[in-house]
């Protein structure tokens, strides 16, 4: 390294002046760069986005900070559950080698690494955040990416020629666009259908908190069209799991965690019904909804599938392997979060996935609690709001596994928890008082 760089090292680790633009760029990463495809393993395309390179600059910025011991690295409360959460799948990569051979261990380790990757962002997110208003700020910059992002999905449904979703091959940076058709359509740049309508899952509480919090009159009106204009994104994606599960968690959690939503969401209410008879896509998705609920499962061709054939095979390889599964990536579905556990990582895989989640929860109701500013507990409210919404998802989806979901919330987990840093003068103000 030369001396100019160190030197330069030096001053961005003394400042850090450069750590929200950094970090600010990353969001528009997260949200909008394109796959990149370098070649094939098996039947998987091997791929890789912007922000998983931006993201290693990110990550030895701070190995560097904390070997030149000008930051001393900062572990949440969450850390012990979520490094045992992300050893689990290396656990289940181990199994897959012993199991199934090379091949399918290859898989496996890549999967692993991933969720590695994304346990990486939560840390180095916590640990580059030096003030709340960071904080304040970033959470606010993603919110108006993801509603840019939503007003251009919503666009391209009435537009066919508007293509939102986009490959480039390498070496040739030959770009390839596809339009998905009329069923369902994605984030630009995003490759595929549903990870999408679960990161607009994961953003909308905290437009809604960031609503029902904000004091200046004007800020909350782009607040509430903010939330409006990513309620349309998500049902004009068309992905029946996500919107349904959105909708339950915040029929479920809102009336207890924040009351003063309960009228602003029977608006929204009313006004989803209006869209509901005057757009025949929203009318269909909707019906698809409901109709499982009134004629059952089977109403339902590929929600029958899941509980007829999917979920018994699953549970079938769950049986023959209870404790440790048949290895990570060894059950060939990816359309339900909890029988893919069972079946790929045993009892083992879903009571730490369950540790997980677990700890989540209560460490953001603890701080919830312990909070004294009314922003705060509308940002850990949201994050309860989403991870319920995950989980209710999961029951049709691998809720916790795409890229398109797991980055931004697993950058939303390391924003929420660096929280900690700054909230112990909350804490020593309730010890105080009884």
């Amino acid at each position: 390294m030369t001396d100019k760089a160190r030197r330069y090292l030096s001053y961005f680790s003394a400042t850090g002046k450069q750590l929200p633009l950094a970090l600010s760029v990353y969001a528009i990463l997260v949200v909008f760069s394109p796959d990149f495809v370098v070649g094939s393993f098996e039947s998987h395309a091997i791929e890789f986005r912007l922000s998983d390179l931006f993201f290693l600059g990110l990550l030895g910025y701070l190995a560097y900070s904390a070997v030149k011991k000008d930051r001393k690295l900062f572990y949440p409360s969450i850390f012990p559950a979520g490094l045992l959460y992300v050893m689990s799948f290396f656990l289940g990569a181990l199994v897959s080698f012993i199991k199934r051979g090379g091949s399918l261990g290859l898989e496996a380790t890549f999967f692993a690494v991933k969720y590695l990757e994304y346990f990486l962002i939560f840390f180095v997110t916590a640990n580059l955040i030096r003030t709340e208003k960071q904080i304040n700020y970033l959470l606010k910059w993603l919110i108006g990416l993801l509603t840019v992002s939503a007003i251009l999905l919503t666009t391209s449904r009435f537009v066919s020629s508007l293509y939102l979703t986009l490959t480039i091959k390498l070496p040739s940076f030959v770009p390839e666009f596809h339009h998905l058709g009329s069923r369902r359509a994605t984030l630009p740049f995003a490759k595929g259908f549903g990870p999408s309508a679960e990161f607009l899952v994961i953003l909308i509480p905290f437009a809604l908190f960031f609503f029902v919090n904000s004091g200046h009159k004007g800020e909350k009106m782009l607040y509430l069209l903010s939330t409006v204009l990513l309620s349309a994104g998500l049902l004009f994606t068309g992905s029946r799991g996500p919107i349904a599960a959105l909708f339950v968690s915040v029929v479920l959690l809102i009336p207890i965690i924040e009351r003063r939503l309960i009228p602003w969401l029977a608006a929204g209410g009313v006004g989803v019904g209006a869209l509901y008879f005057l757009v025949p896509f929203v009318q269909g998705k909707i019906d698809s909804i409901l109709v499982i609920f009134s004629d059952g499962v089977c109403s339902n061709n590929s929600m029958c599938v899941r509980v007829t054939r999917i979920w018994p095979e699953g549970l079938g390889y769950f049986f023959e392997n209870p404790v440790l599964g048949g290895g990570l990536a060894s059950f060939p579905t990816s359309d339900t979060q909890y029988i893919r556990l069972l079946a790929d990582q045993g009892i083992i895989g879903l009571g730490v996935f369950v540790i997980f989640v677990g700890s989540l929860l209560f460490y953001l109701t603890r701080f919830r609690k312990e909070s004294l500013q009314g922003w705060k507990t509308g940002v850990y409210g949201a994050m309860m709001v989403s991870t319920v919404a995950l989980l209710i998802n999961g029951i049709t989806a691998t809720a916790f596994e795409p890229v398109r979901a797991m980055e931004p919330f697993w950058f939303l987990l390391g924003l929420v928890f660096a929280f900690e840093k700054f909230d112990n003068s909350d804490r020593k103000v309730l010890s105080a008082g009884g």
